[in-house]
C-alpha cells in the first residue's frame, strides 16, 4: 500500500453542565458525557499513514465529513489509487468499536454541536459513561469537575475570547456562521447570568 486512512466515526461527547443543564447541580459535578454515532469521519478519529518514498502530494486531499463516502465510492468508481497498482482497493479502514473524545465547549473553533440545550440521563447509564472515560482516556470526575467549574465561571469571557479569535483562519460563509454560533451563545449567557443574580436577591 501506498497510503491508507483509518477512521472513527463514533465518540465520547463531554459537555460543561451550564450548557446542558443551565449550571453544575452540585460542587462535584464532573459535566455530562454522551456517546454519539456518525456516519462521517470525526477529525479527532481520522489518522492517515504513507508508505516510505510516496510523495504526500500522492495522498488525496478530502474533508473530513467527506473523506468516507469518496473512498468508499473508489471501490467502485475510482479516482484515488492507495494500492501500488492502479486497481480499485479499499483505502480507508472504519473503526466502528473504536471511539474518539470530544470536549463540546465553547473554546471550540467551529462551535459545531456547541449551545444550550436539555440532555437526560440516568444516574447507572451516567456512571457507566465516566467509568468508561477512566478506562480508555484516563479522565477522571476530579480532572472534569475542575475543568466544569472554570468554564461556569469564565463562560462569558471564554466565549467573548472566542468570537474575538473568530476568522483568523475561516473564511466568507463559514466565518460568518460561526460568529453568529458563538454570538448568540454570549446572548444567552448574559441572559443566565442576569436570571442567576436575581434568583440569588430573592
Amino acid at each position: 500500500m501506498k497510503w491508507m486512512f483509518w477512521c472513527m466515526p463514533h465518540a465520547y461527547n463531554w459537555y460543561p453542565s451550564v450548557l446542558v443543564n443551565g449550571s453544575k447541580q452540585s460542587e462535584n459535578d464532573p459535566g455530562h458525557v454522551t456517546m454519539e454515532g456518525n456516519s462521517i469521519c470525526l477529525t479527532t478519529g481520522l489518522t492517515s499513514a504513507i508508505s516510505v518514498g510516496v510523495d504526500t502530494f500522492d495522498v488525496p486531499r478530502i474533508a473530513h465529513h467527506k473523506v468516507l463516502a469518496r473512498l468508499k465510492l473508489d471501490k467502485k468508481k475510482p479516482r484515488h489509487f492507495c494500492g501500488i497498482e492502479k486497481k480499485a482497493t479499499s483505502c480507508i479502514h472504519v473503526l466502528d468499536k473504536v471511539y474518539a473524545m470530544r470536549a463540546r465547549t465553547p473554546t471550540s473553533d467551529g462551535m459545531s454541536g456547541v449551545s444550550f440545550r436539555k440532555i437526560g440521563q440516568d444516574e447507572i447509564r451516567s456512571n457507566l459513561l465516566w467509568d468508561k472515560m477512566f478506562q480508555v482516556f484516563g479522565i477522571d470526575r476530579e480532572r472534569a469537575t475542575h475543568a466544569n467549574n472554570y468554564i461556569e465561571k469564565n463562560l462569558l469571557a471564554i466565549l467573548k475570547d472566542n468570537l474575538a479569535g473568530q476568522c483568523s483562519h475561516l473564511k466568507g460563509r463559514l466565518c460568518e456562521k460561526s460568529k453568529k454560533n458563538v454570538q448568540a451563545l454570549i446572548d444567552a449567557a448574559a441572559v443566565k447570568a442576569v436570571e442567576v443574580r436575581q434568583g440569588k436577591q430573592e
